[in-house]
């Protein structure tokens, strides 16, 4: 009937979990006391909050906002060998989660290191590393019951096979494809992913994995919705509500990024006209291949050939 709790000694992912209540599509409605501490020149004085229905999500936050210490909200651990791929995560997470540090590592076993020094709040983590790659550390996290919970954005250029899908199926595990949302979209998903806002089960996550790989592999051929989820053996409509739940897109968009990104190098690697190419990634049109390739990239195919040939 309601929920009571004492946050005075509250760790970041306690806060956490009072958000993911409150995004919770059931529990958002519960009657909340919170308890907490606050600390003068003089005494100790409790302060308490009594939200009761009908709840509006702002006192909510207000009330959360008013508890919460004024310290760090955690930690973001991000782990890639490019270093232009560290930079670039770095800045999107300082704009997506302001208030969280940031920890770098460049390398798997880095990334376990730091692990065994501090439980992040989130991690962002490529596979494809030297040494130890992104499969182990995430195994090891979720054999260890400090880092079983944490969530992870998978951020990998890496083609997904039937053992790496077997490897990544973990949960609270999102596997996003390199190129293929833009910084200001992968910035708007961080935050979902941090507090479990819409988080799908993990054998629905896995069922989006999986028309991942698809498309991966079937890209450059003619593919329909109905093809997309009968590979997976969902219907059109429940699989096109879990894509865009886990990723923000539907899955005929993400087939055209793919595309799109598979064109890209292409365009700056072989001497194939701009038709070959839009025939290469599955395009029947080269006309709407064009549109759609400006529409992504922001320049034609063939300037793009121009800027990615020019010494």
């Amino acid at each position: 009937m309601a929920l009571a709790w004492d946050l005075a000694h509250a760790l970041p992912r306690d806060w956490m979990t009072v958000q993911q209540i409150r995004n919770h599509p059931r529990l958002c409605q519960l009657p909340f006391i919170l308890f907490g501490q606050e600390q003068d020149e003089k005494s100790l004085s409790v302060v308490t909050g009594v939200v009761t229905k009908p709840l509006r999500g702002q006192t909510l936050v207000d009330m959360i906002e008013t508890l919460r210490p004024k310290t760090a909200a955690g930690s973001v651990l991000i782990v890639d060998d490019d270093p232009q791929a560290l930079a670039l995560y770095q800045s999107i997470v300082a704009q997506a989660l302001p208030g969280y540090s940031i920890c770098l590592a460049d390398n798997g076993r880095a990334a376990l290191a730091a692990l065994d020094q501090e439980t992040p709040a989130l991690m962002i983590l490529d596979l494809v590393m030297p040494e130890v790659d992104g499969f182990e550390v995430l195994a090891q996290m979720r054999a260890d019951r400090r880092t079983c919970h944490v969530p992870v954005l998978v951020i990998s250029g890496q083609i997904l096979s039937v053992e790496d899908l077997k490897r990544l199926d973990h949960a609270q595990v999102v596997f996003q494809s390199k190129d293929i949302l833009s910084e200001a979209e992968t910035a708007a998903r961080l935050p979902r992913i941090l507090l479990g806002t819409d988080r799908l089960p993990q054998p629905t996550s896995l069922l989006v994995k999986k028309t991942i790989s698809y498309l991966q592999q079937n890209y450059a051929q003619h593919l329909t919705r109905r093809q997309m989820a009968k590979a997976v053996g969902v219907s059109e409509d429940y699989l096109g509500r879990i894509f865009q739940q886990e990723l923000g897109l539907s899955p005929m968009e993400y087939l055209n990024r793919y595309r799109i990104k598979e064109a890209r190098g292409l365009l700056s690697q072989t001497c194939a006209s701009v038709t070959e190419v839009a025939v290469k990634v599955g395009f029947e049109d080269p006309a709407y291949f064009s549109r759609a390739f400006c529409k992504q990239v922001g320049i034609s195919p063939r300037t793009y050939r121009q800027h990615s040939t020019t010494p």
